[in-house]
């Protein structure tokens, strides 16, 4: 593969350097972009990509230039419409193919002798690649790599403007020449300064109103949210305990991941009450009958049903003093159920059609607008009074369901480990001393209890045997499993000794480390759990799992991996699903805002015209006049501080960049200027095409001076301004003298030449 060598006065004078290096790294990103959509389907491009990129890295370093035959770039560009063609033919997605073909034509053009049309036509392809992605792109990581993409964008086009200028220069003050100037000298006639400053802050402003315009354009123009599946979310049904069905021992993948798919803010009428456990277990759906080993849900009525949608009428207010509000924000694929603390009674949303069932079950409808997320508000009784109760019995009886059944087919061998468990509670409630409620309550507690105590947790179910019932494979075999054994397990045996018991999922987030109310809901947070009904205290909620075998870890990077999740949910929760009625809402909350500060101020100016009038005509000081005078005085202090500051910063500035100029202080450098004074004196001044050295050659043929002093003169002063020479008081001693000697001959020659 042929390098071809640029000269060094090519090198300096264009600055190809500084403006390969961000093209490069700006063609990276982009192609990065792009291909952490699908990752493993991009996966080859990249490391392409990488391999090519670092190759011209390495020979942009060395001043060289990697190219080959442009019949060779030509046969890959027809390759890359050969793969299009193909790709599209396998009914690959076409903005994925049109992606492909975009990324081999940038190689393509990485290894072609470029001019500044290559450069163009790269920069082009390289915005058109992020810019499809970015079409189909919502997650927060690709948020945060495009700010850098555009960032290093707008410094790449910067430089390549001024690469222009100064290829325009460059061939100016070559084309005269047989060969290429030396660099210095090229340097010196050029006048060499990098704008390095002055190109970082042009970029930070020009970044500032892109993002200040783009935040306008985003608040202001309508526009629609990504779905969840362009945003990457998975299938729904693979999350733990969500499926269509239960079935224990069901062939799917448990997902522990620690995503979060729902943020709930907590409220009561009271601040700072502690809430019940139950205020942490979100309940999706229940399931009343077992049978096989698989959970088959009651009576539910919902929109996609073949039942009629309904929704009872929300509670008189009275009865919803202390209720708990759960103001959820979930991902819209959690859809069509909705999740809440049971008891849920009442329930509103602007995003989404709601139904209560008769078992209290939510489902909700998605407006049109509505696609990546969804926002309800829901109450909730946590403990419920006679009045409370009698209203949820209401509803039951309003739709002819009376009191709720549950059912279970048993197996022998459960029923038998059933009653050992709570024979005495057994004994007692057949004897009738105690209240029928109170010890079928004291039953689940008794189940609940042995189960944690007597089976382990675990994820792995390699040893589960499919043939037998589950619950049978889970108390007598495997002794172990995961949350749905257990909460079947219990619910299964409740019913077993005529003991109303259902399966209910959803999420239980764990209270301890929360911040405040806000409840952050992760996919790892699915759950199975069971409720207990007796017609005296309604549904009573039993989690008969026992902890992981391992604890959440505490680390570092587990408090870092949480934030960046929280941070990941917030940005699709107020970016991505920001919406039509989202932008409605913010900008009534704006305009009431505005309104309220506007008020404020014309009270302000009432009060403060009256006190004035106090004082003008009573003599009279009130507190609006103290407070005028206090802001005048602190206003008048800030401008004074202002002024002052901007004087020193602009001082301070001056000085920097003057020293900046020069490799040793300025002082060091004043002989040179006093014998270059001295010259123009005597008529002979340093012309533009000249260099110091050539001008004090000139001088000493003129003027009749020793040509050997005034050339180690100017050698001193280049050893100091371009070799960081770190003089001694001794040589700039030494050099002053020389100059005063070179001085005093001029001062005599004009001397005699006046006599």
């Amino acid at each position: 593969m042929p390098l071809r060598s640029f000269t060094q006065a090519e090198l300096l004078v264009t600055e190809r350097k500084r403006f390969e290096r961000p093209l490069l790294l700006m063609i990276w990103l982009g192609i990065l972009l792009f291909s952490l959509r699908d990752p493993a389907g991009n996966l080859f491009f990249l490391l392409l990509a990488t391999l090519a990129v670092g190759v011209n890295v390495l020979a942009s370093q060395r001043g060289h230039e990697v190219y080959v035959h442009r019949v060779f770039v030509n046969t890959g560009v027809l390759m890359a419409a050969a793969a299009l063609i193909v790709e599209l033919f396998r009914n690959t997605e076409s903005l994925e193919a049109l992606g492909h073909f975009m990324i081999l034509i940038q190689l393509c053009k990485l290894f072609e002798r470029k001019t500044n049309r290559d450069y163009v036509q790269m920069l082009l392809l390289s915005l058109l690649l992020v810019l499809g992605a970015t079409l189909r792109t919502g997650a927060l990581w690709y948020a945060i790599l495009l700010v850098v993409y555009l960032l290093v964008a707008c410094y790449t086009a910067m430089i390549f403007t001024l690469k222009r200028g100064l290829d325009a220069v460059a061939a100016d003050r070559l084309s005269n020449e047989r060969a290429p100037l030396e660099a210095r000298r090229l340097a010196w006639n050029v006048g060499r300064h990098w704008p390095a400053r002055a190109l970082r802050r042009r970029v930070a402003l020009v970044m500032a109103g892109a993002l200040a315009t783009g935040v306008l354009v985003f608040l202001a123009a309508p526009h629609g949210s990504l779905t969840a599946e362009d945003i990457g979310a998975r299938d729904p049904k693979a999350i733990t305990g969500f499926p269509d069905t239960i079935r224990l021992g069901q062939a799917r993948q448990v997902y522990q991941s620690d995503r979060v798919v729902m943020k709930v803010r907590l409220g009561t009428d009271e601040p700072g009450r502690a809430l019940p456990p139950t205020a942490y277990y979100l309940r999706l759906r229940a399931y009343s009958f077992y049978e096989n080993s698989q959970w088959l849900s009651g009576p539910s009525l919902g929109f996609y049903g073949v039942q009629t949608p309904w929704t009872p009428n929300p509670p008189p207010d009275a009865l919803l003093e202390g209720a708990l509000l759960q103001e959820v924000a979930a991902i819209s694929w959690l859809t069509p159920g909705g999740f809440a603390a049971y008891a849920p009674v009442k329930v509103e949303s602007d995003d989404a059609k709601i139904r209560i069932s008769p078992q209290l079950d939510l489902t909700l409808m998605p407006h049109a607008h509505t696609t990546t997320m969804i926002r309800y508000r829901v109450w909730s009784w946590l403990t419920l009074n006679p009045a409370q109760r009698e209203y949820l019995a209401g509803l039951r009886k309003e739709f002819g369901l009376g009191t709720p059944r549950t059912g279970a087919y048993v197996h022998p061998r459960v029923n038998e480990l059933a009653r050992k468990w709570c024979d005495d509670l057994l004994q007692k409630r057949e004897q009738g001393g105690e209240s029928r409620e109170q010890l079928d309550l004291a039953i689940a507690s008794r189940l609940a209890g042995r189960l944690k105590s007597s089976f382990r947790y675990t994820l792995d179910l390699s040893k589960a045997d499919y043939s037998r019932d589950g619950v049978e494979d889970f108390l007598f075999h495997m002794k172990r499993g995961h949350c749905e054994y257990f909460a079947t397990a219990m619910a299964v045996m409740c019913n077993a000794l005529d003991v109303r018991a259902r399966l209910v999922i959803g999420f239980h987030v764990d209270p301890t480390g929360l911040s405040g109310d806000l409840l952050l809901v992760r996919e790892r947070d699915a759950h199975a759990w069971v409720e207990v009904f007796t017609p005296t205290s309604d549904w009573v909620l039993f989690d008969p799992t026992p902890s992981a075998s391992e604890p959440a870890s505490s680390s570092w990077w587990q408090s870092v991996n949480d934030f960046w999740e929280s941070l990941a949910f917030s940005w699709r929760e107020r970016v991505i699903g920001f919406d039509s009625f989202a932008r409605r809402n913010l900008w009534q909350a704006i305009g009431k805002r505005l309104a309220d500060a506007w008020n404020a101020v014309v009270a302000a100016c009432v009060a403060l015209g009256s006190a004035l009038w106090n004082l003008l005509v009573n003599g009279r000081l009130d507190t609006p006049v103290i407070w005028l005078v206090a802001v005048l005085a602190l206003a008048t202090v800030g401008i004074e501080a202002f002024l002052v500051f901007r004087h020193v910063f602009r001082w301070r500035r001056q000085r920097r960049l003057a020293q900046s100029r020069y490799a040793v202080p300025l002082s060091h450098l004043k002989f040179i200027q006093r014998l270059f004074d001295a010259l123009e004196r005597q008529g002979v001044s340093l012309r533009v095409e000249q260099t110091p050295l050539a001008a004090a050659r000139a001088a000493a043929r003129t003027l009749n001076l020793p040509a050997s002093t005034l050339e180690e003169i100017v050698a001193f002063y280049y050893r100091l301004r371009w070799g960081r020479h770190r003089a001694e008081e001794e040589e700039i001693r030494r050099v002053d003298g020389q100059v005063d000697g070179i001085l005093r001959r001029l001062a005599e020659q004009t001397a005699a030449v006046r006599a």
